[in-house]
């Protein structure tokens, strides 16, 4: 396997790393993960893949293992969604929020940068299309 679909994940407060390894068809394998994902899913979201399997290869009393809470988190989106979003399944919520005002979130692995600008500019699209 080439060293490049290998992304070490560097944890500098616990001093150690998990291994994001692209599996070459938009999904990863992530190995020995710490319970703090976002780091994780920042790196994924930054090469455009989905995690779709955990490793763990060091249990031991003095480091916790976020493979469950990845499990846990990616229950928990199939629940509420339906679907895991993906390269290719993104997913739109539109909902009213107290105020009247119209909210739409969008539900992919690309991140919060993209994520929200995307989010904004379809809301744009929406209000012009249907007079909101």
């Amino acid at each position: 396997m080439p060293h490049d679909r290998v992304i070490p994940v560097v944890d500098e407060g616990l001093g150690n790393s998990a291994y994001l390894v692209d599996l070459g068809d938009g999904r990863a394998l992530v190995v020995d993960v710490s319970r703090d994902l976002r780091a994780v899913h920042d790196a994924a979201a930054k090469r455009g893949l989905t995690v779709a399997f955990a490793a763990d290869t060091h249990l031991h009393a003095d480091f916790l293992s976020g493979a469950h809470q990845l499990a846990d988190y990616f229950a928990a989106t199939y629940k509420a969604l339906g679907v895991i979003p993906s390269q290719k399944k993104l997913v739109l919520e539109r909902f009213f929020d107290d105020t009247g005002g119209m909210q739409l979130v969008v539900h992919s692995p690309f991140g919060g940068r993209v994520n929200r600008s995307l989010g904004l500019a379809l809301r744009k699209k929406f209000c012009r299309t249907f007079d909101f």
